[in-house]
Formats: C-alpha cells, sequence, structure tokens
C-alpha cells in the first residue's frame, strides 16, 4: 500500500494540531503524503493576525488572545514547534519561554447601586510548567469530583494558614472589622472550633480521594455530612450578608465568592451523575443549574458569573442586552471551564503572547510543519464537499482558486518581516500574484465569501487522484454553504450543523499616548472582564509596542485591546450582497465610538473628559481631529462564517459529532466545533484536543493526550 493522501480543509489550529500530530509520528512520511488547502494568503482561522505596513507595521489580530495555564496540548505543541524552528538565542521570539510570559492579574467589574467597582483578583503562581510530560499525572482529578477536593483543600489550606481563626489572641487596639469578626464567632453554625472544622474537612477529603479512584461508596457514606456542613456555611453566609453586604467591599466580594464555591459544590454532590461526568448537566445553563441548587440571584447575577459568560461570549445571536444576567452556556461545560482555568493552571492563570498571535503561535506552527515536509496551497476555498454513488465517503472537492502564482515551482512564501520577525501581513504578497496587481486595485479581501472577486478558475480534487482521507477544519458556521450534500446524506450531520451555533464577534485596538499608569487605571497590568457592554472586555497589551515600528514622533506608550459578542445581522445577507462587510465594519466603528464617549472615564479617568475618551490621547499618524482620530486605531467586524465564534448552548453539545464520527468514512473533523470529549467551548485548548483526537483516528499518534481519559 502507498502513501495516503490527506487534503486537510481550512488552516485555522485545528488543522494546524491535527497536522501537528499525525507528523509527530516518527517516519510518518513514509505513511502519509500532506496538503493543507487554505483560503487567502494567511493561516490561523479565527487566531489569524497579521501586520500593517502603511500603519507602522501594527499588529491587527481578530480579537483578543491570551493563552489559559491549563493549555497543556496547546503549549506542548508550541514548545515543540519552537525547538523544531532553532531560531537564534538572540532572536525576537527565540523560543516558547521568550514568546510567552506568565500573567496572574484579572480585574471583574460589578455594577453596584449604579455604578462600577472594581473586583481584583491576583492568581497565585507556582512551580508547575505547562506543555510538559510530567502534568499527565494531573488528569485523575480532572472531574467534577476533583473540583469538590480542590475546593475543599483550598479552603482547607485557608483555614490552617490564617492563625487568627485557630486561636484567641489579645485585642491590643480597637478595629473596624473586630466587630464582624465577633458577629461571625457568634454565629458560626458549626459549634465546635476551627480546628474541629479542619479535621472534618480532611476526613471528607480522604473520602473525596477513595472516590476519585473509583469508589464511589465513600462519597455516599459522607453526602449528608458533607450536605450538613455546606448547609451550615451557606446560612452563616445569608445572614451575614444582612449586616455587612455592602458595607466593606472586600468582605462583601470575598463572602460573594465563598457563596459560588459552596453553591458550587452543594450542586456537584446532590447530582450523583454529576460526579464524574462534567456533561450530566450540559443540558442546563449554568445560571439556571445554579438557581436549581438555591443559589440566591446576587450569585447568578455576580459578576464572579458573569465573568465567564463574558470570557466564552455566552450569548447567543451576539446580543448582550441583558449580560448582568441573561447568556446561555452549557452548564458542565461552564463548571468545567471553571475548574480549569482557576484550579488546574501550570505557573500562571495565563501566558501572554508577546507579540500577535500571528507571528507567536501561527507562523512557527506554519514553518515547522513546512520544516517537517507538509505542503500548504494558498488562495483555495473550499466551496463543496461532494459524496461518493453510495454516500459513505467524500469523493471529490470543490474548489475556488483564487489567485495564481508568478512561479509555481517555487511555491508562495507568505510572510514578511518586522524588526527580524517573520509575520503574515495585512495583505497578500502581491508581487508573486498574476493577478497581485488586479487585486491591489480593487482592494480585495480574499477572505470575504460577499467579495465581488469570484477566483480565476475552479478545480477538483477526487478521491484516489488528489486525496485519500480528508481533514475538515472549517468551522461550523461555514458548514451549510459547503456540505449541503451531507446534511442531506446524513441525520447527524443535518442535526449538528442546524443546532451547534456561533455568534458574530467585534473587536477594536487602541495605541495611546500614555502609558497605562498615566491614564489613571489604577491597578497593574491587567485582563478585565464585566465591564460595559458592548466591549465589556479588555487586556493591556502594551508588551507588543517594542514590536512594531512607530516614528519616534507618534509613539505610543501603552496598547488597549477590546472585545465582545457582536449582535448577528437579521437577516445574514446572501454572498451576492457585496456591501454587507462595509456595513457591519462601520456598525462595529460606530459601536466602539459611542462606547469610548461613553465608557472611559472609569477605567482612565487621567485622559477622559467627564464619561468619556479624550481623543487626542490615540496616537494617529494622519494627526486627525477628534473623533476622527479613531480612524487611525483597527477595528474587526468577525463576520464571516468560518470566523464566527463557536457557543455552548445548553442542550446543544450533544449534537456535536466527533473526530471519528463523521458517518463519512474517509472524513475526520476538527477545530472548537466537534465534541472532543474533553471541553467543548471555544478556546484554544479545546481545538487543539479536537486535533490531536483527529490525529489518533488517522494515524494512531501522539499516543497520550492531556485530559483524554483512556
Amino acid at each position: 500500500m502507498g502513501k495516503q493522501k490527506i487534503a486537510v480543509l481550512g488552516g485555522g489550529i485545528g488543522s494546524l494540531t491535527t497536522v501537528y500530530g499525525i507528523t509527530s509520528k516518527p517516519n510518518w512520511q513514509d505513511d502519509y503524503d500532506i496538503t493543507v488547502y487554505q483560503e487567502g494568503w494567511r493561516l490561523g482561522g479565527k487566531c489569524a493576525s497579521s501586520r500593517n505596513p502603511d500603519v507602522a507595521n501594527r499588529i491587527e489580530e481578530h480579537g483578543l488572545h491570551i493563552f489559559f495555564g491549563f493549555y497543556d496540548n496547546a503549549i506542548k505543541m508550541m514548545r515543540t514547534a519552537y525547538d523544531e524552528l532553532e531560531r537564534p538565542a538572540t532572536a525576537p521570539l527565540a523560543s516558547f519561554d521568550t514568546a510567552f510570559k506568565p500573567h496572574s492579574f484579572i480585574a471583574v467589574q460589578e455594577y453596584i447601586d449604579e455604578k462600577w467597582v472594581d473586583w481584583p483578583i491576583f492568581f497565585p503562581t507556582n512551580d508547575q510548567i505547562p506543555g510538559v510530560d510530567a502534568n499527565f499525572k494531573e488528569d485523575s482529578v480532572d472531574t467534577p469530583l476533583g473540583m469538590i477536593s480542590w475546593l475543599i483543600k483550598e479552603l482547607i489550606s485557608q483555614l490552617k494558614s490564617n492563625e487568627e481563626l485557630q486561636q484567641p489572641h489579645a485585642k491590643t487596639e480597637e478595629s473596624p472589622l473586630d466587630s464582624v469578626k465577633d458577629f461571625i464567632s457568634d454565629l458560626n453554625p458549626f459549634h465546635h472550633g476551627i480546628l474541629d472544622v479542619v479535621s472534618s474537612l480532611e476526613s471528607i477529603d480522604k473520602h473525596i480521594e477513595e472516590a476519585l479512584k473509583g469508589d464511589l461508596d465513600k462519597i455516599e457514606s459522607i453526602t449528608e455530612t458533607l450536605e450538613s456542613i455546606l448547609a451550615g456555611g451557606i446560612a452563616l453566609l445569608e445572614q451575614l450578608f444582612g449586616p455587612t453586604f455592602g458595607t466593606v467591599t472586600s468582605i462583601r466580594q470575598t463572602l460573594l465568592a465563598v457563596e459560588f464555591g459552596l453553591y458550587v459544590i452543594k450542586g456537584i454532590i446532590t447530582n450523583p451523575l454529576l460526579l464524574l461526568n462534567w456533561d450530566a448537566i450540559d443540558h442546563l445553563d449554568f445560571r439556571e443549574w445554579m438557581s436549581n441548587n438555591g443559589a440566591p440571584e446576587r450569585v447568578t447575577c455576580s459578576a464572579i458569573t458573569r465573568s465567564f459568560y463574558d470570557l466564552y461570549l455566552a450569548y447567543p445571536q451576539g446580543n448582550t442586552e441583558n449580560s448582568l444576567c441573561g447568556g446561555n452556556v452549557s452548564a458542565g461545560t461552564l463548571l468545567h471551564a471553571y475548574f480549569l482555568a482557576c484550579g488546574q493552571y501550570k505557573g500562571a492563570i495565563f501566558w501572554k503572547m508577546q507579540a500577535g498571535m500571528g507571528e507567536t503561535v501561527i507562523v512557527p506552527l506554519c514553518q515547522a510543519l513546512q520544516k517537517r515536509g507538509v505542503k500548504f496551497e494558498f488562495f483555495s476555498r473550499v466551496t463543496n464537499l461532494g459524496l461518493s454513488s453510495d454516500k459513505t465517503q467524500i469523493n471529490n472537492i470543490d474548489i475556488q482558486v483564487q489567485a495564481t502564482l508568478k512561479d509555481p515551482g517555487a511555491g508562495y512564501y507568505p510572510f514578511i518581516t518586522v524588526k527580524d520577525l517573520d509575520c503574515w501581513p495585512a495583505n497578500p504578497n502581491y508581487d508573486q500574484l498574476v493577478q497581485g496587481d488586479q487585486l491591489k486595485e480593487m482592494h480585495v479581501n480574499l477572505e470575504s465569501p460577499w467579495s465581488t472577486w469570484q477566483g480565476v478558475e475552479t478545480k477538483t480534487l477526487t478521491l484516489g487522484q488528489d486525496f485519500d482521507k480528508v481533514v475538515l477544519g472549517i468551522s461550523v458556521g461555514a458548514l451549510p454553504y459547503i456540505t449541503p450534500e451531507l446534511m442531506t446524506a446524513s441525520d447527524k450531520w443535518n442535526k449538528m450543523v442546524s443546532t451547534v451555533q456561533s455568534s458574530q464577534t467585534q473587536a477594536m485596538q487602541l495605541w495611546l499616548k500614555p502609558n497605562l499608569e498615566q491614564t489613571g487605571w489604577k491597578m497593574a497590568s491587567v485582563v478585565m472582564d464585566g465591564y460595559q457592554d458592548p466591549f465589556n472586555t479588555w487586556a493591556d497589551m502594551s508588551q507588543t509596542i517594542d514590536k512594531e515600528t512607530w516614528p519616534q514622533n507618534h509613539l505610543p506608550f501603552s496598547i488597549a485591546y477590546f472585545c465582545n459578542n457582536f449582535i448577528d445581522a437579521d437577516p445574514i445577507p446572501p454572498f451576492s450582497d457585496h456591501g454587507f462587510p462595509e456595513r457591519e465594519s462601520l456598525r462595529v466603528k460606530n459601536n466602539a465610538i459611542k462606547w469610548l464617549n461613553e465608557n472611559t472615564g472609569y477605567i482612565w479617568p487621567n485622559i477622559s473628559n467627564g464619561a468619556g475618551l479624550d481623543w487626542e490621547q490615540l496616537v494617529d499618524l494622519h494627526d486627525r481631529q477628534g473623533e476622527a482620530r479613531f480612524d487611525g486605531q483597527f477595528w474587526h467586524a468577525a463576520i464571516n462564517p468560518s470566523e464566527r465564534y463557536v457557543l455552548s448552548v445548553a442542550g446543544t453539545n450533544k449534537n456535536r459529532i466527533t473526530p471519528d464520527g463523521s458517518a463519512f468514512s474517509n472524513l475526520y473533523l476538527t477545530g472548537d466545533w466537534v465534541d472532543n470529549g474533553f471541553l467543548n467551548i471555544g478556546c484554544v485548548e479545546s481545538t487543539a484536543v479536537a486535533g490531536l483526537k483527529a490525529s489518533q483516528a488517522i494515524s494512531g499518534y501522539p499516543e497520550r493526550i492531556f485530559y483524554v481519559k483512556g
């Protein structure tokens, strides 16, 4: 048997991870010939970013991207890619450790008494290293039962380390908090000392440890005891919220966080099906599940709840009008995401890229795969997947050839160099294309299906000649357009495509004259969530300034990235409506200007005129005046079917299909829209797991995947 030809459709993280997995198998080239087909001039999918040579080679992202510390699979892949490239030690991004830096501070926002209140959270670093094989041993605790174990251990640690709680001490001076401490002591529902509480919790934890090994009888034997302790703790909090709620912010936030945790534990231990299976409550929205556990509105509508809805853009149709208490996300999936983000991180909760996503992640992956022998066909838009006559496999793939090369033998070189760093350009390298001058003159966006440009020819890939197996990495939003035959032939496929939802998103990036401290922001470099819609998420990305090429008379000293959902156009027009992208871009621009006129005073008081931004604080190479300076910034409407953010709406994850379960014998699936068996929510790690599982199904490799049992 000769080599099997694999056609990989789409060049996002899912596809690249699948190819990385297959090509990690020793002597893979003896068995496979791999070609990635990608529309336009760059890889990355929803993670694509580029450099704009007309504006200081600035980074222009699709949105806001930061790696979490639990991204073991994605980070291991990036470590491998950097190692294989063997960049000089003096290179700008020489290794993973220079390309990613730990970040431990976030701030969520509460809206209390018609004003915004900061909730700063510092996550302590630990000595673990993300993306190394030693982390496989952590997998055994990645269950709801493991989450209880983690929460209880955290509580035990806090109680043991707090000497004031463990023993009485003489009061040398009356403190405003003394009355609160006395009140807590008087209302203590446990009727025994803190050490007894610790002892009880340690006993419970031992039973949970046994249950984690498979002996669920141990958890049943202490369920009543645990429920009693939890009930007592919740009762205490109910009483405390009366006299202390709203009086001291730090106390209120601490009590609210503890109450949130107690209702989570209660919800897990009272549902035996949930103890080992996150999916058991995915038919419910997370807020609905918390309410069913008895959680009051102050918990279900709290900033600590909303922050993860915002993080995972959990608003169907992009509608954030009731973001304080609305949205919809699968309860078990979001609960799992909480645990992974806050309880399973390695090193730090976040790992921030030191340049754009394009050059930090996608370029190294592309170059490493090219070095391994993978081929890339750019300017190849997939328009249809055709089935065999018996409807059992993919027989043909139609591709619109968007442009042709002047030198086909040399292939397309997709990069430009900025400060000794290979980057994706904001537009194709026109000088390599036969149609380059025409594309440049017409300002054609080769990534938009609404473009007037219809390509130069259509070619058809044929089973047995051009491919044997197909990896589909094009996101679910595009599948109605390119898989109608599959939808007709398979009820399962049709149900997935029809029910797994996605949302448009919007983003803006601002280059500011003052540094972060000078803006009036009162805390450290931040990742902020839960603020005013429609740009409720902000990250300080000033670490990227030195990777851009601003002239001395227009130097920014801080950079701010914002993103959020974007209410879907109603209806989404046909691709013949060529003006749609421009209208949506204008809608994002208007949203951004309105938001900046009304909402910067709280976060940046020193550069705002009351509630709104002083427009002169924006860096603009053309020195425009007033609101016109916004034209010198960057904004993006993520409206293309393949770049829409995939949602995890309650009751829909069951309709996702596994990477090897397409019902078509030679078709494998990858991306954040498939059932990866780990975490069906839109993030890089979920996508990486899907890619590695697709690789396993094809090649049997890799042998192990972080977080995946068996």
